[in-house]
């Protein structure tokens, strides 16, 4: 799954196929779009684990929620990225060097 901005939504599915899209516009809205999908589709209930690429704090919550419910959850950041919540958070987490020269049919 990958949240984007309504801007992007073409664009993400260039990248990604057959990813599911979520969408949202403003600030933070591809956050917001993925953290509702945690929060109200039980995914729980049909996964039993879950990786998200992020380093941003505003998914401790969603992610230590999942865990509560039963769900392993683990973390990949860009190195320096990850912040202490969502350490703290995850069951798992490792920071990995994102290259910017990595060439690839979707980017510029």
């Amino acid at each position: 799954m990958v949240g984007v901005s309504h801007h992007n939504v073409l664009a993400a599915g260039f990248g990604w196929a057959d990813a599911r899209r979520v969408a949202r516009s403003g600030s933070d809205g591809a956050d917001l779009a993925l953290q509702e999908v945690m929060a109200t589709e039980n995914l729980f209930q049909r996964f039993s684990s879950a990786i998200i690429v992020t380093g941003d704090g505003g998914f401790a919550s969603p992610v230590a929620r999942l865990i509560g419910r039963g769900l392993t959850v683990g973390v990949v950041a860009p190195r320096g990225r990850l912040s202490a919540a969502l350490k703290l958070a995850a069951s798992v987490s490792c920071e990995i060097d994102f290259s910017r020269s990595i060439h690839t049919p979707w980017s510029a």
